[in-house]
């Protein structure tokens, strides 16, 4: 999450107020392509948010 916040605090602020993220977006917008650094068990799959449904919509 740190590296996401990051990315999004480089540019301008203030084109980001009011809008949704998710961290794997941003990343990816910045060029990360290797994700298993972020995995807390490289044994596993990296888990999908919660809150977002596959294909990125958003939960109701």
């Amino acid at each position: 999450m740190a590296d996401a916040a990051y990315a999004i605090f480089l540019p301008d602020v203030k084109a980001f107020t009011g809008n949704f993220l998710l961290d794997d977006d941003v990343l990816r917008e910045a060029g990360v392509i290797d994700f298993a650094p972020y995995r807390d068990d490289p044994d596993s799959e990296l888990e999908i948010d919660i809150f977002v449904a596959p294909g990125g919509q958003a939960v109701p």
